[in-house]
């Protein structure tokens, strides 16, 4: 299997001519390789059952969490380290009372280390044919990806389904209004700030 691609133009060189415009390789993001995926790869290389892998892959991330609760970097030998990066609830000046209640964790950042890089074995490269998104994305893939993102999340908002499904800005905007079409979702927000639920 290779790594699926399209190509892309910066949005800073759109001034330019077409015929000066760099392309940039952007990967379109297919299925997510899942906890139980992991535990397969991982249960072929060892003793360990399936479940005991599980069991640690959960443990593993609420050991991290409880790190960066504490405000610490978590390292992780072979696969790098996490962070977590701050922003406020609303804005905050130098006279605005009680600064520290304002305070939120906005994104978890990781920094791969470089044996994990090295380590990835040389992979193929595909590039998307036009139109490709629109099959890959059909039926089981979406209900799977939806329901994925829904059991952690409340609402699915247009950047979230630029992210999950691996797809740019209008097209995104293009399958959200299909899926609402189709009755799959429901925007429970606004014109302006659609926020989708399942239906």
């Amino acid at each position: 299997m290779s790594i699926l691609f399209e190509w892309y133009e910066n949005v800073n060189d759109l001034q330019k001519p077409e015929e000066e415009r760099c392309l940039h390789p952007r990967p379109v993001l297919t299925m997510p390789m899942e906890t139980k995926d992991l535990a397969d790869r991982i249960e072929q290389a060892s003793t360990m059952s399936r479940g005991d892998i599980v069991g640690v892959l959960s443990e593993l991330a609420r050991a991290v969490a409880y790190g960066l609760s504490q405000g610490q970097r978590v390292h992780i030998d072979g696969l790098g380290y996490f962070r977590a990066t701050l922003a406020t609830t609303e804005p905050v000046y130098r006279d605005t009372p009680q600064k520290s209640q304002k305070v939120r964790i906005k994104a978890i950042r990781f920094q791969p280390e470089k044996s994990l890089l090295a380590g990835i074995p040389y992979p193929g490269f595909s590039r998307m044919e036009r139109g490709d998104h629109a099959r890959r994305l059909e039926g089981a893939d979406i209900d799977s990806l939806l329901a994925s993102h829904f059991a952690d999340n409340p609402v699915l908002t247009r950047a979230q389904a630029q992210r999950l499904f691996g797809l740019t800005e209008t097209t995104a905007r293009r399958l959200l209004r299909r899926l609402v079409d189709e009755g799959r979702l429901r925007n429970a927000g606004t014109a302006r700030m659609p926020m989708y639920v399942l239906v």
